[in-house]
């Protein structure tokens, strides 16, 4: 696989810091002088969430705590940041009370992850989820992992504050299966990701005289890069990610006949609500048609769908007494005497409680 990103070089392990998010599942194209992503300085410099609104902030929490000022919404990463670090210490001086006891990692997910939009340290009967040295062993990697992104994400804005520029390069990378990237190439980055990635694929593709050959094809909405007007490929399977139109119609013209029909077209988008996308050639006559996403946006669609199969993958949280956090993923299983509950509202979910909402869907 090749990938062309954005990194801060001038440190000990590279930080990519284009692409998609690891915390709050935003995109970055570019970044300005100091590594402030795109998104957010298209809002002004303010930083995301803390407005009042479900909407995540940089860290990826859902944190309804109103802040009308940057200062303040920065103070409140600064106190989320120092509250996981002491969440870390506690998990590290925790002794559980067995050590052969199995894994529960129900309970373990819930407190890992559902209570990391809680702002506040764990309580003791919390800790007793973790019954096991491997249990908490578990936990203390989890969370320096996640404290090391948050000071990843809250760098720049230290950047910024100490006056301080990072050196950014674009390397095109190469990687095989799970191996680590190799880079083939380094260029010096000026503030613009699309035109650095065209210029690098005129230098490797164009004037070939036969189609590219690609397994899979990746391709974004919101970064999307004009391919070379020359350049034909020959791929197998496609896959989208992100919001935004596909524009197959453009992406058509650079693909080579004999790919037709792909074995695998993987779109993965919160709201399905072009059904151009879903009829065009591209979609319409692959053999496996993945969508990912809102349940209430694809459905009204499947009745235009003609493709061999279809699999459709959406995720709700179904609440009962047995089973209070229990995922379900697919279409045709219909338990009975069970709530489902989309899963946006998860963050914020309690054991034996549903949270009032006129978007509860009853399952019969």
């Amino acid at each position: 696989m090749y990938e062309y990103e954005i990194y801060q070089v001038d440190r000990e392990e590279k930080l990519r810091v284009s692409g998609a998010g690891m915390l709050n599942a935003s995109w970055t194209c570019n970044v300005d002088e100091f590594g402030i992503p795109d998104y957010i300085t298209k809002a002004g410099g303010m930083l995301p969430g803390n407005n009042g609104r479900n909407e995540r902030n940089l860290f990826g929490d859902y944190d309804l705590d109103n802040f009308p000022t940057n200062e303040g919404r920065f103070l409140k990463l600064e106190s989320r940041l120092l509250i996981e670090k002491q969440r870390l210490n506690q998990f590290k001086t925790y002794q559980p009370e067995e050590n052969n006891a199995e894994i529960d990692y129900e309970d373990f997910n819930d407190l890992l992850f559902v209570r990391r939009d809680v702002a506040e340290m764990y309580t003791d009967e919390e800790l007793k989820v973790l019954k096991n040295r491997k249990m908490v062993n578990e936990a203390i990697e989890e969370t320096e992992d996640r404290i090391k992104l948050m000071e990843n994400k809250i760098l720049p804005f230290y950047n910024q504050k100490n006056n301080v520029h990072p050196k950014f390069e674009i390397l095109l990378t190469k990687r095989k299966g799970n191996s680590p990237p190799v880079v083939l190439e380094r260029v010096n980055y000026t503030g613009d990701l699309h035109k650095a990635g065209e210029n690098l694929m005129k230098f490797m593709f164009s004037n070939r005289r036969h189609a590219i050959q690609v397994t899979t094809l990746g391709v974004y909405p919101k970064c999307s890069t004009q391919l070379p007007h020359d350049l034909k490929i020959r791929i197998k399977n496609l896959k989208s990610r992100g919001e935004g139109p596909l524009e197959l119609e453009r992406l058509s013209q650079h693909i080579d006949e004999s790919s037709y029909p792909l074995e695998i077209v993987d779109i993965e988008k919160h709201s399905f609500d072009d059904i151009e996308d879903l009829i065009h050639k591209i979609c319409a006559s692959c053999k496996v048609l993945i969508l990912n996403g809102n349940i209430d946006y694809v459905l009204p669609f499947l009745r235009f769908l003609k493709n061999q199969k279809c699999t459709l993958h959406f995720d709700v949280i179904l609440i009962s007494k047995s089973k209070p956090s229990l995922n379900l993923y697919g279409i045709g299983w219909k338990p009975t005497n069970l709530l489902a509950i989309p899963m946006d509202l998860k963050y914020g979910i309690r054991k034996n409680t549903v949270p009032k909402s006129s978007t509860l869907l009853k399952m019969k």
